[in-house]
């Protein structure tokens, strides 16, 4: 496969701004005419630079692939797409790639991140067009957060006319309304009866912290932390500037806020957002038309049998779990782009 950065400008809808944004364009070595153009929208990250771009750090034959360093999972649609005569590109999402430049990220902000999609599918276009490429049909897939925006891309797309082939998606969380509610009071959301559903994992605590981050950042929702963080909570003097390299080895440096649902639950669960909080995320969902309509779901799983927010017993593509499908990337996938890489430079 020949890989390529895209490198192009969105202007994000909530806010105006006019931002740098960077996605990652796959074709198959030696391609010619038309070819069908894959859409993929990866899945939640919790760094900065684990983006479907840094792929090309795969040019050094002697880089190794690491799961929590590496987007693996676009790696693993890279080989099963564009290793079967795809063109394949992937957003990095605003707030995260090599043109972040300190911008925290847009996580389940419709308005910008369909318009980083719609402007990355656009600049891929053109990016194949330079190859004397065109493209057939045109395809979407995601997974988790991926899962998500890949529903709102086509709700767009559909808007303007057009033509998706084909949408599939792996674990989303579609009613965000739902889930935020999951996420923040699990014990609360889940019936007495049911003995099936899982505790949210430990991850979906920053997660929550990114999200209530990119909302009062790009909704103006100013007062999220004040509602969200526990009042006795203070900012350390200590952790507070430029977070230096002798600081960077401090766990301290890195402590999430508390956060709590209610007063009674402030100690027993330490790391859920107030009512308040949750109720001023619910709102603003409502209001952006961000919760997919059950009608519009790509799944064909019913709601009662999907866990909102729960990104584990759900299936993934082609029936291969992630854990599976890591090996099978990085055994299959980074050898052939390698071998790739040895005819066609980046």
């Amino acid at each position: 496969m020949e890989l390529r950065r895209i490198v192009t400008f969105t202007r994000i809808p909530d806010t105006g701004e006019r931002v740098k944004v960077s996605g990652l364009l796959a074709v198959p070595v030696g391609a010619r005419g038309t070819l069908p153009l894959l859409s993929w929208q990866h899945g939640t990250i919790l760094s900065f630079d684990q983006v479907p771009s840094n792929l090309l750090r795969l040019k050094d034959e002697n880089y190794e692939l690491r799961d929590n360093v590496d987007s693996i999972e676009t790696l693993f649609n890279i080989q099963r797409f564009a290793g079967n005569g795809y063109a394949v590109v992937a957003a990095d999402y605003v707030g995260k790639g090599p043109y972040r430049n300190g911008r925290s990220e847009a996580y389940a902000v419709k308005g910008a991140t369909v318009q980083c999609c719609l402007d990355i599918l656009t600049a891929g276009l053109h990016e194949l067009r330079t190859l004397s490429l065109r493209q057939s049909n045109l395809f979407l897939n995601g997974w988790s957060q991926g899962a998500l925006n890949t529903q709102w891309l086509k709700q767009e797309l559909q808007r303007r006319g057009i033509k998706v082939r084909a949408t599939a998606t792996q674990s989303p969380f579609n009613d965000l309304a739902e889930s935020f509610h999951y996420w923040t009071n699990p014990t609360a959301y889940i019936p007495a009866s049911e003995t099936s559903y899982p505790m949210p994992p430990a991850w979906i605590t920053p997660c929550l912290i990114v999200l209530l981050g990119s909302y009062r950042r790009y909704y103006g929702l100013t007062d999220l932390f004040k509602t969200a963080v526990k009042p006795h909570i203070k900012p350390s003097r200590r952790n507070t500037g430029p977070i230096t390299a002798s600081r960077a080895r401090s766990r301290r440096a890195f402590r999430p806020p508390a956060i709590s649902w209610s007063k009674a639950s402030s100690i027993a669960s330490p790391t859920r957002p107030t009512a308040h909080c949750c109720a001023a995320l619910v709102a603003m969902v409502r209001r952006t038309g961000s919760t997919i309509p059950r009608s519009d779901f790509t799944t064909g799983w019913p709601m009662r049998r999907c866990i909102p927010g729960w990104c584990g017993p759900q299936s993934p593509p082609a029936g291969i779990s992630p854990r599976a499908s890591r090996s099978m990337a990085q055994a299959i996938a980074a050898r052939s782009c390698r071998a790739s890489m040895a005819k066609r430079p980046f």
